[in-house]
């Protein structure tokens, strides 16, 4: 390989390596845009409604006292009416957040609370963690649990 080339080459890797840090920001800065774009559409839209739109089609929910919920069609049947999450409104706020070295995967957590809009009362706080995964340029949930809500 000519000097010129391999200096060339040299040059090249080292400024993929700097340009890999900014990347992961990006993706970093993403995640936690679409966790937060979650939970604000679940405080306007309701609960159901952002589960609808950003859950994997075979995202796993670990909700408190139920079964394992695995895939749409298990998920379509928790929603179901007249259960106390067709009303509820969960808000969360990401306090951390892990990410995969190829920006594929990443894990946010935090606190949640839940209210109802049908009924006035007291927030339930809660805790979260959930796994997202990247499908092209759009971030879905894989896995949601819900601790206290």
């Amino acid at each position: 390989m000519a000097p010129a080339t391999a200096f060339l080459a040299g040059l090249f890797l080292r400024s993929l390596a700097l340009l890999s840090p900014l990347h992961a920001q990006d993706a970093r800065a993403e995640l936690i845009a679409a966790d937060q774009q979650a939970s604000q559409l679940s405080s306007d839209s309701g609960f159901s409604s952002a589960l609808r739109s950003v859950l994997h089609p075979t995202a796993f929910l670990l909700w408190p006292g139920a079964p394992v919920i695995a895939g749409a069609e298990d998920l379509e049947r928790f929603l179901q009416p007249p259960s106390r999450r067709a009303s509820l409104r969960l808000s969360w706020q990401p306090l951390g957040l892990e990410m995969a070295r190829d920006s594929t995967l990443g894990v946010t957590w935090g606190i949640a609370a839940s209210t109802s809009h049908r009924v006035a009362d007291v927030p339930r706080l809660g805790r979260y963690i959930s796994a997202w995964r990247r499908d092209g340029e759009k971030w879905n949930i894989a896995a949601l649990l819900l601790i206290g809500i």
